[in-house]
């Protein structure tokens, strides 16, 4: 009869030192390197975490302020107020038939909806502004 054995040993030598490996050793130095190599990376995953939120932070603090002349903004009051009715619409429905640039409108929004005379009512994400009742 003969009996079959897994067997492996791994002999490193290096100025004249001489280590021996067996099969099991091998296996753990293995699943301890694979245990380091996890939490490195763990680590380096936190770190990158921490670094995309501290940029996402410093980019919603830096607000751009874009600035209208005066006439500009007469002319889109003008034209919002002559559009703004009981009937709900949007801002891009009373602003149609003047020509603005698009990153003015935040400042157009908050010039509509400061005005004493216009409600808002938000309906999914649009926001609808039409006249307040004047009985209300």
């Amino acid at each position: 009869m003969v009996k079959v054995t897994k067997s492996v040993s791994i002999e490193i030598e290096k100025d004249g030192q001489k280590i021996t490996l067996n099969a099991d050793e091998i296996k753990d130095i293995r699943r301890q390197l694979d245990a380091a190599i996890r939490e490195k990376g763990k680590q380096i995953q936190a770190r990158l975490k921490v670094k995309q939120k501290a940029k996402m932070r410093s980019s919603a603090h830096a607000v751009t302020v874009y600035h209208m002349s005066d006439e500009k903004k007469k002319e889109i009051i003008n034209n919002v107020n002559k559009k703004l009715s009981g009937t709900p619409k949007t801002l891009s429905a009373l602003l149609d038939g003047v020509s603005y640039v698009p990153n003015y409108l935040p400042i157009i929004r908050k010039m509509v909806e400061s005005q004493q005379n216009v409600a808002k009512k938000q309906i999914g994400k649009r926001i609808l502004y039409y006249i307040k009742d004047k009985s209300a």
